[in-house]
């Protein structure tokens, strides 16, 4: 009886194996957000939950006007860049959940960084809906910001049409509340606006037609705004009491924070997490105010991983990003290297990763210690990071500007105190520069006695005692001159 107990205990951990063995993804069934690592700008978002799959905006794609239709000019800025662009990795991800269905894709406006990628994404993965408001270049007031949106508008639909992808436009309220597994998902801002002729209400630019997503799943809610602006009839200001208090945000318009994410939204959304789609770093008065609220600031616009992932559990927020591709910098013979998301190097050249800067080398080698750059000196710490302001190497110190390396013959305010910085670079100390002396820890020396010279509070040499003794000085440093230049005339010398 004891034996059939253990053999069928046996057998029972025995078809846990297998199953993890056969189907290891099961366990990651989860709740979970993905925000596809960027290029530049752009938003690819999936969305997943006990086995269905979604995405809000799929990114910018590879296809764009050649402009042989003028339905569809050439038009200056459309991206082109193919670095600058996430379709790529966006179809890895995709590749990697084996993902085979979507529920829905969700278009929150025409712009190609965010609807770009819709027409690959409806042709390659069978999907039930597809929402996303009417567009016209008509309804655009700014004639500058029409890029390639009715192109990439145009191909969404007809992938859509093509494929029997069920097309929701007139997004109604009862189309503006639905769920994807276990996620419950509410629309704002989903109603196509129209003027009192029946046209489409005119707007300056296409990011004000945002839809906006609130997601809530086990305790945890999320906000999705597209590139929300609070321009002209401030839709943030709007909308931000309907949303409410949320625990992560995607950065509206990437890292905007002069028209859009502005305090009173982030005040009252309040989040722990904001993610932000951009290799662009905020601006450092920004990142102090959300700092001093203790939002966490995340970046998918980084190449040394596949996504931004988030797992959602019973109120908790998990980083399950390393779950997935990971790739970027290591070590090879004790030098850093970099390869990029399909294992390349990347071109010589500087790369903005995570707010700061590096410089890579030939075959991916990253920059350490001292470089010149265009003839100019840049100090990078031992992780490749950019170094700037006062550095310290081997004792002596050094001033790097971002934009201009390392600062010579330069005086510099720092820290309430003036340095100079010499011709080598190395900061003055205890020395004379300039017809002006320079303390042990570099400061300017103000009101005091420098042996037989007296500099005033701005540094300048007022008084000089002991005169006779400077005058023979003086008179021997004129004749040393005449000796070697030979062209010195002077009549007479004057005894102090």
């Amino acid at each position: 009886m004891k034996n059939t107990k253990n053999h069928k205990y046996i057998l029972y951990i025995l078809l846990i194996i297998t199953t993890l063995i056969i189907n290891p993804k099961i366990i990651y069934a989860k709740d979970r957000l993905h925000i596809i690592t960027v290029a530049s700008y752009s938003d690819a978002i999936i969305l997943e939950s006990n086995g269905h799959f979604a995405m809000i905006d799929t990114g910018e794609d590879f296809s764009y006007p050649d402009g042989s239709n003028q339905k569809y000019p050439d038009r200056k800025e459309i991206t082109k860049d193919r670095s600058k662009i996430t379709e790529d990795r966006l179809l890895a991800h995709i590749k990697e959940l084996n993902i085979k269905k979507f529920d829905f894709v969700l278009i929150t406006h025409a712009h190609s960084d965010h609807i770009g990628g819709a027409y690959d994404i409806l042709k390659t993965i069978p999907t039930e809906k597809l929402y996303i408001k009417k567009y016209s270049d008509d309804r655009i007031s700014d004639k500058d910001r029409l890029w390639d949106n009715l192109y990439g508008y145009d191909r969404a639909l007809a992938a859509a049409k093509e494929t029997g992808t069920q097309i929701i436009q007139n997004i109604s309220d009862a189309d503006s509340k639905f769920k994807l597994g276990n996620i419950n998902i509410k629309l704002f801002n989903y109603k196509n606006e129209y003027d009192e002729d029946g046209n489409l209400k005119r707007v300056y630019d296409d990011n004000l037609n945002s839809i906006l997503s609130l997601l809530t799943v086990n305790n945890t809610k999320i906000f999705l705004g597209g590139d929300l602006e609070n321009t002209d009839i401030g839709k943030e200001d709007l909308y931000a009491p309907l949303i409410g208090k949320v625990d992560v945000m995607k950065f509206n318009h990437h890292v905007e924070t002069t028209k859009s994410n502005t305090k009173n939204f982030v005040d009252t959304l309040n989040p722990k997490y904001i993610i932000k789609t951009a290799v662009q770093p905020i601006e450092e008065s920004y990142k102090n105010y959300l700092n001093s609220k203790n939002i966490k600031i995340l970046n998918a616009g980084i190449r040394d991983k596949a996504a931004i992932v988030f797992e959602f559990d019973n109120g908790k927020i998990i980083d399950v990003s390393k779950e997935f591709s990971y790739y970027g910098f290591y070590y090879d013979n004790n030098l850093l290297k970099f390869k990029d998301w399909n294992g390349e190097f990347p071109k010589e050249g500087w790369y903005q990763h995570n707010d700061s800067w590096f410089y890579f080398k030939e075959n991916g080698i990253v920059s350490t210690k001292w470089q010149q750059i265009s003839k100019t000196w840049f100090y990078f710490n031992n992780n490749g990071e950019l170094e700037e302001g006062l550095i310290n190497d081997n004792n002596q110190y050094y001033y790097i500007d971002v934009n201009n390396g390392m600062l010579t013959n330069t005086f510099k305010g720092i820290d309430n105190k003036t340095i100079f910085l010499k011709s080598n670079g190395q900061m003055a100390k205890n020395e004379w520069e300039n017809f002006k002396h320079f303390e042990n820890d570099g400061s300017l020396s103000k009101n005091k006695w420098i042996g037989l010279i007296y500099t005033d509070n701005t540094g300048n040499i007022i008084n000089i005692r002991n005169l006779p003794l400077i005058s023979v000085i003086i008179l021997i440093f004129i004749l040393l001159l005449k000796k070697f230049v030979g062209n010195i005339k002077f009549k007479s010398i004057t005894t102090f």
